[in-house]
């Protein structure tokens, strides 16, 4: 899809703003046309996933923790999706995004500080999420 190639060239440019125009209209296009490609569905949230990743390196607000939260949990929904063992490639590339998504989560509570703060910014959806994600709360409360 050319619009995505575009918002990964803009978003390697750190040109945010055009990045998120195209992506949305990639958003419209899959939610038109293209429901049940689970692929372009996936391509779709990399990229977002990447140019989110990026994002956070520039934010430090303590609200970016319910982003990466988000972000993570998106990512796991597709975990044991069929299409990771049919597509390898793909598979490589979401392992990679999601351990990058995981590894900053981590960071931001790398202190008991941080963790405080970070947790504190939380709304209650996001600290939800972040249970769920940890197996402190079961998907069925």
């Amino acid at each position: 899809n050319m619009c995505m190639k575009i918002a990964d060239a803009a978003c390697i440019q750190s040109n945010y703003a055009v990045a998120k125009k195209y992506l949305h209209l990639v958003e419209k296009s899959i939610q038109q046309d293209f429901s049940d490609d689970d692929v372009l569905q996936l391509k779709w949230l990399h990229s977002i996933a990447q140019m989110r990743l990026q994002q956070m390196n520039q934010d430090r607000s303590p609200s970016r923790c319910e982003t990466v939260i988000s972000l993570a949990c998106k990512l796991g929904e597709f975990k044991s999706a069929p299409l990771m063992s049919k597509n390898k490639p793909l598979a490589s590339q979401h392992h990679s995004i999601e351990g990058k998504t995981l590894t900053l989560l981590a960071e931001l509570f790398a202190t008991p500080e941080d963790g405080t703060i970070a947790l504190s910014a939380l709304s209650q959806d996001v600290s939800n999420q972040l249970n769920i994600m940890t197996g402190l709360e079961s998907t069925s409360s």
